[in-house]
This record gives C-alpha cells, sequence and structure tokens, in this order.
C-alpha cells in the first residue's frame, strides 16, 4: 500500500511533469504506464487501493477542507464528459457510486480518459503554452 502512496502523489503532478523538459516527459509516460499496470487490475482494485490515490492528491495540491467540495465540484464537472462508465465496470471491489473513486480509476483505466482531459485543458489554458501530447496517447 505505501507504494500507491508514493505513487499517488507521482500522479498528481503528472501535468506539471508532461510540461517539463523531454527526458522528464519521457520518464512521465514511462511511470504512467507502469502505475497503469498496477492499478488497472480489476480483480484486485479496491477502494482503499483509490481512496489512497485521492488522498494523496489532495495533500499535494494542498486546499483548505472549506474549499475541497468546490474544488472536487470543479474537477467533477470537467470529468464528466471525458468519463465512460462502461471503462470502469469491471471494477466491482471500488465504490463507483462515489464520484471521486470513479473519476480516479477513470483516470488511470479510462479509455481515452486522459486523451480527452488533456484536451480539455490545451483549449483552456493561454495560447502561449506549447502544446505537448497527452499522457494517455500512445507513444
Amino acid at each position: 500500500m505505501n507504494k500507491f502512496i508514493i505513487v499517488g502523489l507521482l500522479a498528481a503532478i503528472g501535468y506539471q511533469c508532461c510540461l517539463a523538459d523531454e527526458a522528464t516527459h519521457k520518464a512521465w509516460h514511462e511511470f504512467h504506464d507502469q502505475m497503469k499496470a498496477a492499478v488497472c487490475k480489476p480483480e484486485t482494485t479496491n477502494t482503499a487501493m483509490i481512496q489512497k490515490l485521492t488522498e494523496c492528491k489532495k495533500k499535494f495540491f494542498n486546499v483548505p477542507a472549506d474549499k475541497m467540495a468546490e474544488h472536487e465540484a470543479k474537477a467533477m464537472e470537467a470529468y464528466k464528459e471525458c468519463g465512460k462508465d462502461d471503462d470502469v465496470k469491471a471494477y466491482t471491489k471500488v465504490d463507483l457510486t462515489n464520484n471521486v473513486n470513479k473519476y480516479v480509476l477513470m483516470g488511470w483505466c479510462g479509455k481515452g480518459f486522459h486523451k480527452c482531459v488533456h484536451e480539455k485543458y490545451q483549449k483552456a489554458k493561454a495560447p502561449h503554452i506549447k502544446a505537448r501530447p497527452s499522457p494517455g496517447d500512445a507513444r
């Protein structure tokens, strides 16, 4: 479980890594592939594992408790259009009635999820920032 705590923290900084130099960008892709292989196992991935990843991400972003609901609502709104329930329905050990769990799981295991979120991010950011491929894109 400690491996997932460390990995969750690293996952939270993924997009920042993608905006770095090519070597860091490549390292992020390799990390993402390894993490996806570890998390995307419907027979073993469970709610506790997903919640640990979520907690690490919350700690990384350091959002005050009184602002957390607003922060999560904004993230969920952005993710709604990209997530497909069919991508995660095999994960019967994860509480998918909890949207945070569902979207964290989709973030790792959803087909096309990263590409969709990345495209939304690219459209929303300043035009002077160089576009990079999504961490979920094939290399």
